[in-house]
């Protein structure tokens, strides 16, 4: 989970909260730095918002990692 280009890409989250209600869960992360973001879920995300905008997000099925730029 964090920055995965980074040497130390968990050191790049600065905060964390999660919230969950009967249409699903959700993240919200703050972080520093710039880079590829990963996370890894059993199930792939419904959207990705980035600076309160849609971000294009990868997900690879097989490993459950989730990527956005």
């Amino acid at each position: 989970l964090g920055l995965i280009d980074m040497y130390n890409a968990g050191a790049a989250i600065q905060s964390v909260e999660y919230a969950d209600n009967n249409k699903g869960g959700s993240v919200k992360m703050q972080v520093r730095g710039c880079g590829r973001f990963g996370a890894y879920t059993s199930q792939k995300p419904k959207r990705c918002l980035l600076n309160m905008k849609e971000a294009l997000l990868s997900y690879d099925r097989d490993n459950c990692l989730f990527t956005f730029t």
